[in-house]
């Protein structure tokens, strides 16, 4: 029952489980569900290590850990473990043995073959929520001179898991013309300079009509991004123009990308599938050039 009333989405738990009665807090927190979180057995004992009867996973055990994943499903949720963080402590231990052990979890199988309780999602989803707040993203820099004939300009962009907001915000102001077929890439990320897994840029210039005036050294837009280890490219009706500062916005948010330029939407296309964007901690991982 417990478990039910705290698993409501980004809503906060039931009032009674979060209720400023320090005796009715620890006999929920304390009592009752990190006693169960304490029983839980380790997976050595789940195996039945060293000759003893194997503990298997009860239905408690996941009522416990489903409990936690729903407290941690909102924001003040996540604020009541600051009192409770020998609770999280434990949370960590169990994803760290579940984790270490997972070559092995073959061995945790009955025979003759029965149903077993598991508790492994809830438990890897509970500590992912706590990272999971927006992660915002500067350049670093006001204004960086980005020339073909150098090297690209690399920065780090460590993010968080799960659901990101991930901005990242530049102006562009062409002083030479790009003149090639292939696209020149104002910005992409990757982790390595030849291995992109989103970016934006543009093609040659073309000249177009614009209130019925022709308009040259007009640079459309195009994002591309990796998908099934292919690259593909969509163009968007949008120009960067040289000599003008623009306000350049491409919004991915599931499947669905959004191309807004100078404020105004110019494109929204489905995509297959969505974009995996990942980086290694301490690697430089944003390139501009």
């Amino acid at each position: 029952t417990f478990s039910y009333r705290a698993q409501l989405g980004e809503s906060p738990p039931h009032p009674a489980l979060i209720a400023e009665d320090e005796e009715t807090e620890d006999d929920v927190f304390q009592k009752i569900m990190f006693a169960l979180l304490e029983d839980r057995p380790s997976v050595q004992e789940q195996r039945g290590e060293g000759g003893k009867a194997r503990r298997l996973l009860e239905k408690k055990h996941v009522a416990a850990a489903r409990f936690y994943y729903g407290v941690s499903m909102s924001e003040e949720g996540r604020q009541h473990f600051s009192s409770h963080k020998d609770a999280l402590q434990r949370i960590v231990d169990i994803s760290s043995d579940s984790t270490r052990n997972g070559a092995e979890k073959g061995d945790l199988t009955m025979y003759p073959h029965q149903m077993q309780w598991y508790d492994g999602s809830y438990i890897i989803h509970c500590l992912t929520n706590f990272s999971n707040k927006p992660s915002r993203w500067g350049l670093g820099h006001s204004l960086t001179l980005i020339e073909k004939d150098e090297e690209a300009f690399a920065e780090m962009c460590e993010f968080a898991k799960s659901k990101t907001v991930w901005s990242i915000s530049f102006h562009v102001f062409l002083m030479e013309e790009h003149k090639d077929d292939k696209p020149a890439l104002l910005f992409y990320k990757g982790l390595s300079p030849v291995e992109m897994q989103v970016g934006v840029g543009i093609l040659k210039s073309k000249v177009i009509s614009r209130d019925k005036i022709l308009v040259s050294g007009c640079h459309p837009v195009v994002v591309q991004y990796t998908y099934m280890g292919m690259l593909k490219q969509v163009q968007v009706p949008s120009y960067v123009e040289l000599f003008r500062w623009i306000h350049l916005v491409v919004a991915i948010d599931g499947t669905q990308l959004s191309v807004l330029l100078n404020g105004e939407l110019s494109r929204t296309v489905q995509m297959q599938s969505e974009i995996m964007v990942n980086f290694l901690p301490g690697q430089k991982d944003i390139y501009l050039g």
